[in-house]
Order: C-alpha cells, then sequence, then structure tokens
C-alpha cells in the first residue's frame, strides 16, 4: 500500500464505520490503507470526550499542517501565511537596518543559530517587501 493523506470523504467513512461498531483493522480493509493509518487517525483526532467525529478531525488536521508548514514561510509579507513576528524576520530587519548585505545576514543567522536561511529568500523577501512597502519599514527609528 501507498501512502496518502486521509481525506474529507475517508474521515466520514471512518465515523459511520466507528459508529457501526467496527474493528480499526475492518475500516483499514475498507478503505484500502494500513489500520495502523486508522489508529494513529482516531487517536490524533478524538476530541476530548474520546469521540472521533469527521468534522473535527478535519479541522485539527488542517490546524496541524499549517502549523508545521510555517517553518516553510517564515519570511513573507503577506500577514495571512507568515509568522513574521518571527525571530528570523526581526533578525533579517536588523540586519538590513544595518546594511548588511543578505549574504552577511544568511551567515550570521546560521552561526548564531545553526538555522540556514537561503541568501534567494532574503533577497525575494526584500524584493516583495518593496512591493508592499506598508509591510516592511527598515529605515532606522
Amino acid at each position: 500500500m501507498s501512502y496518502s493523506h486521509l481525506t474529507t470523504e475517508n474521515r466520514v467513512v471512518i465515523e459511520t464505520l466507528i459508529r457501526e461498531g467496527l474493528s480499526h483493522r475492518r475500516i483499514a480493509r475498507r478503505l484500502g490503507c494500513s489500520h495502523s493509518t486508522i489508529s494513529a487517525e482516531v487517536r490524533r483526532n478524538s476530541n476530548s470526550h474520546g469521540n472521533y467525529r469527521w468534522y473535527y478531525a478535519s479541522k485539527e488536521t488542517a490546524s496541524r499542517r499549517r502549523i508545521a508548514n510555517q517553518r516553510f514561510r517564515v519570511l513573507s509579507t503577506n500577514k495571512d501565511m507568515s509568522n513574521n513576528n518571527s525571530r528570523l524576520t526581526r533578525i533579517v530587519i536588523e540586519g538590513l537596518r544595518k546594511n548588511w548585505s543578505p549574504e552577511q545576514i544568511s551567515g550570521r543567522f546560521k552561526r548564531t543559530t545553526g538555522v540556514v536561511i537561503a541568501v534567494q529568500t532574503i533577497y525575494d523577501w526584500i524584493y516583495q517587501s518593496t512591493l508592499d512597502r506598508h509591510t516592511l519599514s527598515i529605515a532606522p527609528g
């Protein structure tokens, strides 16, 4: 079996079959996936009363994905996509205020945190920020 994410339709089926009393193994056979996928889904996404509801499961999964993907959106001028209060964003802005190049900012960030930020990411962010002037104010205060 190949791995794929469960869909909303899968979650509706899981809830229905759980209510009918089917085991995780039987539900997995019906959906064509591993029983461990069903067990993990039910364990992760049951509500505080231990009940599995497809709507709650879909919301929780989407929330976890958004949080997990934030690390890929560390520099963005789109407030809906960005965690612009991040340490990285502050360091980039501070570096720009000191007239450092994106190469210098990237190197300093790697040296101080051990995390690599691509120089091109910083350049792209600066370019986008110039298009959205209200988002980036690097002039010394």
